[in-house]
């Protein structure tokens, strides 16, 4: 990419918690980077969201999995960008995709 080529949006993934993993995926559903974020504290989350979204350059879905508090912390941020949010729940997105994978006798 040329240094004056415009950022391509991406889809910014979080695993909510005041120990949160962030992930940037680009439009071809490749992994940019990923990353871990200690926040510390419900204040200082709300005080950093905008910073995390802006940072990760534009964006086209926030998906967030988990719920809460917290969830509703980054939720407000988007709503304020307009940016689509999708929640998911880990029991959801692992009961479909990496449990239809593994074989029966694995599970146990």
């Amino acid at each position: 990419m040329s240094p004056d080529a415009a950022p391509v949006p991406g889809l910014l993934a979080v695993d909510l918690g005041l120990r949160s993993g962030l992930a940037l995926y680009g439009p071809e559903g490749r992994l940019r980077w990923y990353r871990s974020q200690n926040f510390g504290s419900q204040s200082r989350l709300k005080r950093a969201v905008p910073s995390v979204l802006h940072s990760s350059g534009p964006l086209t879905w926030l998906v967030l999995e988990g719920g809460g508090p917290i969830a509703e912390v980054w939720e407000r941020e988007a709503a304020r960008r307009a940016l689509p949010v999708l929640r998911v729940s880990a029991q959801d997105w692992r009961a479909r995709l990496w449990l239809a994978q593994v074989p029966p006798e694995v599970r146990r």
